[in-house]
């Protein structure tokens, strides 16, 4: 069967952010898949991501930990960005 694992992966300015992980056979070992590509592609690189659920449970299995809780703001009416 084919790898079908995946996520987006944004380097910034000393960190890369990791959302829409997915794999056709979800679990820790996805999270293992992306943190070992992303370490190649972004060497010394920390990765960092928002996780909940059983999300959650397969990154920290994967060896991720929790640094605090992610906050979410929204303003009701807004149909884009600032500017955009």
């Amino acid at each position: 069967m084919a790898d079908w694992t995946g996520a987006n992966d944004t380097p910034g300015s000393g960190a890369v952010g990791v959302s829409n992980v997915f794999d056709l056979e979800p679990g820790a070992v996805t999270g293992t898949r992306w943190s070992q590509w992303c370490r190649a592609c972004f060497p010394g690189r920390p990765i960092v991501g928002y996780e909940w659920g059983r999300s959650l449970t397969h990154a920290l299995a994967a060896g991720f930990t929790t640094v605090g809780e992610h906050r979410v703001w929204f303003r009701w009416g807004v149909t884009r960005a600032p500017g955009g």
